[in-house]
């Protein structure tokens, strides 16, 4: 079943955001103050797929993170921290999209084999 709730963020700018996600479906919608920079972290209740907008602002922190309004969903199974970018008061949503897809199995008995079968 899904779950929406919305929020006032803090009105510290320097403090972090923390969302917290206890289900695999859901979203939360929060007004957050932005100077710059600022720090946002996701707690899922469980292995889950987060994904987030930000509406005046993007994300940033290199590696797997583009610099741009959207996070795209992703698996955590612990805490993901990100930094959000912009000025002014934004528009931050995240939704939890369900379970994680299982991890790849690869078989490794799979050799070419030489001769005749017979």
């Amino acid at each position: 079943m899904a779950t929406a709730l919305t929020l006032t963020a803090c009105s510290d700018p320097l403090e972090p955001v923390v969302v917290q996600l206890p289900d695999l479906e859901g979203s939360v919608q929060l007004r957050v103050e932005v100077d710059g920079e600022r720090e946002l972290v996701v707690e899922p209740g469980g292995a889950l797929v987060v994904e987030a907008w930000l509406e005046g602002g993007g994300f940033a922190g290199g590696g797997d993170v583009d610099d741009g309004p959207w996070l795209p969903p992703r698996p955590i199974d612990d805490a993901l921290a990100v930094t959000m970018t912009g000025d002014g008061e934004l528009a931050l949503t995240v939704w939890a999209r369900g379970e994680p897809p299982p991890a790849i199995r690869r078989c490794s008995t799979i050799r070419p084999r030489s001769g005749s079968v017979g």
